[in-house]
C-alpha cells in the first residue's frame, strides 16, 4: 500500500485515478473502525493529490467517517482548511454532504451531513454571500436551517442575498427571496440591510 501512496503523490494529475482513490478511501475508512487510520493516509495524504476540487471533496465525504477519538490530525479539519482556503468553489461542494447521514464516530450525535453544516456555518466570515448563494441553490432541507441560521446570526448576508434574488430571472430566486427576506426582515438591525429588502 506505500508503494501505491507514494505513486499517486508523484502523479501530476490524480484524476484518471479517482476510482482507485474511492476504493482506497473506503478501505482507509473501514480499517479506521479497528486499527486507526493507517499514517502513510492521513490527512496530509489527500490533500496533497494533485485533484479539482469536486474529487478532493468527495474524497473528504468519504473519510470523514475514519475520524476517531483522539488525535489532532482528522479529516474532518482537513476539509475546513479545504473550506478556508477556497471558500467559493467548496462551499457549493460540501453542501452535496447534506445527503450523507452516516455516523460520526468521533462525533457521535453528528453525521456527515450536520458536520457539512457546521463547517459551513463556522468558516462563513468573509464569505457569507458566496454561502447564502450557495444554500439558495442546493435547496436541501438542511440548507434550509442553515440560511434561516443565518437569517437570524447574520441577516446581512441573506439581506444581500435577497436583493440579488429578487432580481434573478429564475422563478425558485424569486420564490427564495420573499422567503428568507420575510425571515431575515425581523433581525435586519441597519438601515442599508432594511433597504435591501
Amino acid at each position: 500500500m506505500r508503494l501505491l501512496g507514494e505513486t499517486l503523490l508523484r502523479l501530476p494529475d490524480c484524476t484518471p485515478y479517482a476510482g482507485v482513490l474511492r476504493a482506497l478511501a473506503g478501505w482507509v475508512a473501514e480499517r479506521a473502525r479497528d486499527h486507526g487510520v493507517p499514517p502513510d493516509f492521513g490527512p496530509w495524504f489527500w490533500a496533497a493529490l494533485a485533484l479539482p476540487a469536486e474529487e478532493r471533496a468527495d474524497l473528504l465525504r468519504r473519510l470523514v467517517v475514519a475520524d476517531g477519538t483522539g488525535g489532532e490530525d482528522r479529516f474532518l479539519a482537513a476539509a475546513g482548511e479545504f473550506l478556508v482556503a477556497d471558500p467559493g468553489t467548496v462551499q457549493p461542494l460540501l453542501c452535496a454532504w447534506f445527503t450523507d447521514d452516516r455516523r460520526l464516530p468521533a462525533l457521535p450525535a453528528a453525521t456527515v451531513a450536520t458536520a457539512a453544516q457546521a463547517l459551513l456555518y463556522t468558516h462563513r466570515a468573509g464569505s457569507a454571500d458566496t454561502l447564502a448563494d450557495a444554500l439558495v441553490a442546493d435547496g436541501h432541507e438542511r440548507a434550509d436551517e442553515l440560511l434561516a441560521t443565518l437569517a437570524q446570526e447574520d441577516p446581512g448576508a441573506v439581506c444581500r442575498g435577497v436583493a440579488r434574488w429578487s432580481a434573478d430571472p429564475r422563478p425558485a430566486r424569486r420564490v427564495a427571496a420573499v422567503a428568507y427576506g420575510l425571515r431575515a426582515a425581523p433581525h435586519a438591525a441597519t438601515d442599508s440591510d432594511r433597504e435591501l429588502l
